[in-house]
């Protein structure tokens, strides 16, 4: 159906445990130290709430572990890691969002430490003041509830002003992370519509495929929306075209009978299938769509105009500012968006897992750097360390969750 299924989350998990017991991470997840060669761990935020968070923050203090900016990180790369450099790690956020203002900064600055925020310049908004933080939590001017609640806002993400903030501070490095964090389709066979229970269950980024991308962090997608397979605008999956006349003659019906309670009687889907067959018949658009997809070059000329785009959005909203590191959406990417990141002057590309590592190496190439998920940083070696057993339990309990939605 969508980009995220329940096979793609299963199988996730599955290559996490199976790297695990294969010991393929880094080596202090091990509490080993690192192998000659071997670069310090990135670790990979989302969102983040204060009393977790800041157990995270205290435990590397104590351990005395330093982190790292991107610039630092491929000097590593390049140099090798020096003795002193053997206890560090670079700490990175997907998004931006509101979280990172009101409850990372101040903690990251709490304890000395610094992290690099990838940014989605296109669904940024300039904002007007800044948002309350930690800060005022302790100093009685607003409440946790608040700041802890900022990504559910009507701000989820953090303003331009707040990132001016943060950047003047040093305590954050903004990079990037593609222009809108977009999914594109990539066939015309219809996998579902967009209904309640859907729009509850999952995450707004991924359901970016219509319309005005801007809004999609604020705005719920339109119910009766017909759902197609998609894929990440970075990843070499060629765009096929929705039809919009079908949009509109679904999401009418959809208004028509009831809106949201249309969705609570039985046969729903049917009747919207019955539609689509329907006003299918009339404009053949299934048979010219499945025809057009978008050409190669028209995929890598998309990807150039937004990392181009993207790039010097964020620098002409942060001033000093050079934007030389990506992070990839769900940490996909391709080699077409490889090569033109390094045309347009990108000197890194952040991923997941990726060439079948998640771990990097001296010498290795900066465009295909290995990220792994925030669950790892209690494994690092040190005082108060967790169990490996702990993070797969974790992380096995997280997976049942999204899969009882």
């Amino acid at each position: 159906m969508l980009f995220e299924s329940r096979y793609v989350s299963g199988k996730a998990a599955g290559q996490v445990a199976l790297d695990l017991a294969l010991q393929r991470y880094p080596a202090l997840v091990y509490g080993r130290n690192p192998a000659k060669g071997q670069l310090p761990p990135i670790f990979g935020f989302h969102s983040v709430r204060a009393e977790p968070f800041e157990a995270l923050l205290r435990f590397l203090a104590e351990n005395e572990y330093r982190t790292l900016s991107c610039d630092e990180y491929l000097d590593l790369q390049k140099n090798g890691v020096p003795p002193e450099a053997t206890r560090s790690l670079l700490l990175t956020f997907d998004d931006g969002m509101g979280q990172v203002w009101s409850i990372a900064w101040p903690l990251l600055r709490k304890y000395g430490m610094h992290a690099v925020v990838f940014l989605i310049p296109g669904l940024i908004d300039d904002g007007e003041g800044v948002g309350p933080t930690l800060e005022d939590v302790w100093a009685g001017r607003s409440t946790l509830d608040e700041v802890e609640s900022r990504d559910a806002s009507e701000s989820p993400l953090a303003t331009w002003n707040e990132v001016r903030v943060m950047d003047e501070s040093g305590v954050i490095d903004f990079q990037a992370h593609t222009l809108s964090h977009n999914l594109v389709f990539t066939d015309s066979q219809i996998r579902g519509y967009v209904h309640p229970k859907l729009v509850r269950s999952v995450h707004p980024n991924r359901l970016t495929m219509w319309e005005d991308r801007r809004s999609a962090y604020r705005v719920q997608p339109r119910l009766g929306l017909p759902v197609y397979a998609a894929a990440p605008r970075m990843s070499d999956s060629l765009h096929v075209p929705d039809d919009p006349e079908l949009r509109e003659v679904c999401t009418s019906f959809v208004v028509q009978n009831g809106g949201s309670r249309f969705f609570e009687a039985d046969g729903w889907q049917e009747k919207l299938d019955r539609l689509v067959e329907e006003q299918r018949r009339k404009s053949m658009w299934k048979t010219r769509v499945e025809s057009e997809p978008e050409s190669s070059e028209q995929r890598c000329d998309a990807i150039r105009r937004d990392l181009e785009e993207t790039k010097a959005t964020i620098e002409a909203k942060i001033p000093g500012k050079t934007v030389k590191h990506l992070a990839y959406p769900w940490g996909i990417g391709s080699e077409d968006a490889v090569r033109i990141s390094r045309e347009l002057g990108y000197e890194s590309n952040h991923w997941g897992r990726v060439a079948g590592r998640v771990a990097n190496f001296q010498g290795g190439d900066p465009f295909l750097l290995a990220r792994i998920g925030e669950d790892f940083v209690p494994l690092l070696r040190g005082r108060g360390r967790k169990t490996v057993w702990d993070v797969v339990r974790k992380k096995l309990r997280k997976n049942v969750g999204r899969w009882a939605t």
